[in-house]
């Protein structure tokens, strides 16, 4: 077998000074978010634009880069993308089970804020969120008492909190466009990027899957912008689980 020829540079990718211009096939890059993650300091700001720029330059023209975001900031990220030549093409979204909400019950806000004592009926031993720089467990060092609303207007909003559970991660596809005056065939001869390789990246049928459509491709289903890793059983597996068997 014949091994490919590569380098790992364990470094700031600010500059890319010893990348040549237009050598890189493609990017791949899951790069802070600015939400501060675990109150990760590292996480506190979106990457400086200067970084697109600096991958801009190293890309081959028709090159394609995947770029890991948030929900909340992903628009930042587009503009940034944008504004440093890149072509946005798709956002793929992410799916997955394990999602943590920032949030809290306000109710029990609630409650302090009119001087009301908020009735414990329970006790509990985990940590709420996140621990700062993360942690091999979530458990707390005292036993804490769980809290219901006492207070009417508590009682009105309990459960209320203000956010979500995420269940996906946004995946920006962007592209650096072809060469100028080139057409895509063109570019590829030249090139040797500038399209996606759907016909290896089909997912295969499931086991014991009766073949669908008029003209079923041997390979399975042409891969779409919703990716599962994690099989939820709801039916839909079928069309977005990457199977071992590929």
């Amino acid at each position: 077998m014949k091994l490919e020829k590569y380098k790992i540079y364990n470094k700031s990718c600010y500059g890319l000074q010893e990348i040549e211009n237009n050598s890189i096939d493609a990017l791949i890059t899951d790069p802070p978010y600015g939400i501060s993650y675990q109150d990760n300091y590292w996480d506190k700001d979106l990457p400086n634009k200067e970084i697109w720029g600096n991958s801009f330059n190293v890309l081959k023209d028709g090159s394609f880069g995947l770029v890991f975001s948030s929900v909340r900031l992903m628009h930042r990220l587009m503009i940034d993308l944008e504004d440093s030549g890149f072509l946005v093409k798709d956002v793929l979204f992410w799916l997955h089970l394990n999602g943590m909400p920032k949030s809290r019950d306000i109710a029990l806000d609630i409650d302090k804020e009119l001087n009301v004592e908020s009735k414990i009926v329970g006790t509990y031993n985990y940590v709420q969120g996140y621990k700062k720089n993360g942690a091999s467990n979530y458990y707390a060092n005292n036993i804490k008492s769980k809290k219901e609303p006492r207070s009417e207007l508590g009682k009105r909003y309990r459960g209320c909190g203000l956010n979500l559970k995420p269940a996906y991660e946004p995946i920006i596809l962007i592209q650096k466009p072809i060469s100028r005056n080139l057409t895509v065939a063109q570019n590829v001869i030249k090139n040797g990027v500038g399209v996606l390789n759907i016909e290896n990246t089909r997912i295969p049928y499931a086991s014991g899957e009766t073949k669908v459509g008029h003209n079923p491709h041997p390979k399975g289903r042409v891969p779409s912008n919703i990716i599962r890793t994690q099989e939820y059983y709801d039916g839909y597996d079928k069309f977005f689980v990457a199977r071992p068997e590929m």
